[in-house]
């Protein structure tokens, strides 16, 4: 991850108190969070939950995790309270895969369009085309699939760092794109309010963020200071006419723990049971 840096302490209480600053905030705009408390020493980035995805028709799916310690990070507790809270008709369990070096890690491989039901994702080493297609045929989703090159010309290990769908704008740095690519893209974005961020504002974190809703219905777009600083004014005034935002402050976890806002957020999609 080429976001993560070596820390030079220990920083996992900066790190901790960080996410629950974060909680407090979210909660504190009326939007329910659950948190489960982590458990195993050995996987320290259990505070990104890529490995569990939801959809709206009462399924959750349980993604195929490139790193071996992410792999542990998989809880039975965990389905087992959704299951007890939510309406959960079917588990997909896509772990099998791993076996076969066939990755496609949940929340930061894809980014959804759940009305058109497009699944958008680069192509990298923890987001293979097989597991994506075999996703996509069993949820009813069309794939779009493009690749990326950051300035070391790597692919963007995840989707989420350069794209976020919400209900009022689209969130995409083409940037990273190849000319076909960018087109392709552009083609299945028409009719969506893109606000287009630069190759710095992405590796600011500018992609890497959420549009949700509280309780009463009320938008929310959730960011990193870090993303946030990073916004032009204009930027700024297409997000803020429809969401309020809630500013995260969390420069260690970015830092060392290489992901963002959207990073922290498992969002949820089933019905309440």
């Amino acid at each position: 991850n080429p976001f993560q840096h070596v820390a030079s302490k220990d920083v996992s209480q900066i790190a901790l108190s960080e996410f629950d600053d974060s909680v407090d905030k979210i909660r504190a705009a009326g939007i329910e969070v659950l948190v489960f408390e982590g458990n195993n020493p050995e996987a320290p980035d259990e505070i990104f939950p890529n490995w569990l995805s939801t959809y709206s028709n009462g399924t959750i799916v349980l993604s195929s995790m490139m790193a071996k310690n992410r792999r542990i990070e998989k809880r039975n507790d965990i389905i087992g309270n959704l299951k007890s809270d939510f309406k959960v008709y079917s588990v997909l369990d896509f772990s099998v895969l791993e076996k076969n070096n066939h990755f496609l890690e949940g929340t930061g491989s894809l980014v959804l369009d759940r009305i058109s039901k497009v699944a958008y994702a680069t192509i990298s080493e923890r987001t293979s085309v097989y597991a994506l297609v075999d996703l996509c045929t069993i949820m009813g989703y069309k794939p779009v699939i493009f690749e990326t090159q950051n300035r070391e010309g790597k692919s963007v290990y995840h989707t989420d760092l350069m794209m976020s769908i919400g209900q009022d704008f689209t969130i995409f740095c083409y940037d990273l794109l190849n000319k076909e690519d960018k087109a392709k893209v552009e083609k299945s974005l028409y009719g969506h309010n893109v606000i287009e961020i630069s190759m710095e504002q992405f590796e600011h974190m500018a992609g890497n963020v959420l549009q949700v809703k509280n309780k009463d219905g009320k938008k929310y777009f959730i960011a990193s200071e870090n993303a946030l600083n990073s916004y032009t004014p204009q930027q700024l005034s297409v997000i803020t006419n429809s969401s309020t935002i809630i500013a995260l402050k969390i420069p260690t976890i970015e830092e060392i723990g290489g992901g963002s806002a959207r990073c922290l957020l498992g969002d949820l999609y089933l019905k309440k049971s």
